[in-house]
C-alpha cells in the first residue's frame, strides 16, 4: 500500500520503530555514497514494502535533488516524516547515520557528534520546510516539468562524477572493466546483496593481480 500522507498521532509510535529498523539494517548494509543509498531505499521502499509506488519515489528523490545539501539523507529524512511524522524523521536519520560515529575522530564521539549535526541539520530543516508542499506542487504540471528538468540535470550531474573521479581512479585497464561489468550483471540481473557483490569483487580482484 502506498503512503504519502504524514500518519495520525496514534500510529506514529510504531511506525517510528518500523522507520528506525528499516534505516538501521540500511545503514549496516549499504555501500557507496548518496546515488547507490537512493537505489537501496528505492528497492526497499517501493520493491520490498511497498509504502510509495514509483511516481512518488520520483518525485520525492527531485524534490530532494533540488534542495542544498546530501540527497539520500534528505529522502531518508523524507520517508521517515511520511510514514511516522517528525518522529520518523528523527528515527531514520539516527538510524542511517549510526554508523558514522563508530570510529576514533579527532576529537572523539564529541567531535563525531557534533560533525554530524553540523552536517545533517540544515537538510533536515529544508526538508522539513518543503514537505508540507510537496504534496500539492508535485501536482501541477508547471511543476512536474520542473521536476523532471532536475532529473534530466542530475543525471548529467551524474555521469560527470562516474567519470571524474570514480572512472578514471577505478577503473585502470581491462580487468577492472571486466570487475565492474561483473558487479553490474550481478546487482541488476541476478539481484545479490550488495554487500555479497562487493565481496566477490573483492577476492576477484585480488586473484588477478
Amino acid at each position: 500500500m502506498t503512503q504519502t500522507t504524514v500518519p495520525d498521532a496514534r500510529s506514529r509510535s510504531h511506525r517510528a520503530g518500523e522507520v528506525f529498523f528499516a534505516f538501521l539494517k540500511l545503514g549496516l548494509t549499504s555501500f557507496g555514497g548518496p546515488i547507490a543509498h537512493l537505489g537501496f531505499f528505492r528497492t526497499e521502499f517501493v520493491e520490498r514494502r511497498r509504502w510509495f509506488d514509483e511516481s512518488t519515489y520520483a518525485d520525492l528523490v527531485a524534490l530532494c535533488q533540488f534542495l542544498p545539501g546530501p540527497a539520500s539523507s534528505q529522502v531518508g529524512i523524507a520517508i521517515g516524516i511520511l510514514r511516522a511524522g517528525y518522529l520518523g524523521a528523527v528515527a531514520a536519520w539516527v538510524a542511517f547515520t549510526l554508523g558514522a560515529v563508530m570510529g576514533s575522530a579527532p576529537n572523539g564521539w564529541a567531535g563525531a557528534a557534533l560533525c554530524l549535526v553540523a552536517i545533517f541539520l540544515p537538510s533536515f530543516l529544508l526538508v522539513i520546510g518543503a514537505l508540507p508542499f510537496w504534496q500539492v506542487l508535485r501536482s501541477k504540471p508547471a511543476a512536474q516539468a520542473m521536476l523532471k528538468g532536475v532529473n534530466a540535470a542530475v543525471v548529467g550531474v551524474l555521469l560527470a562524477a562516474l567519470y571524474q573521479p570514480v572512472w578514471t581512479a577505478g577503473i585502470l585497464n581491462a580487468r577492472d572493466f571486466a570487475l565492474a561489468i561483473v558487479a553490474f550483471l550481478l546487482l541488476f540481473l541476478w539481484r545479490m546483496p550488495p554487500r555479497l557483490v562487493v565481496a566477490l569483487c573483492a577476492v576477484g580482484g585480488a586473484a588477478v593481480l
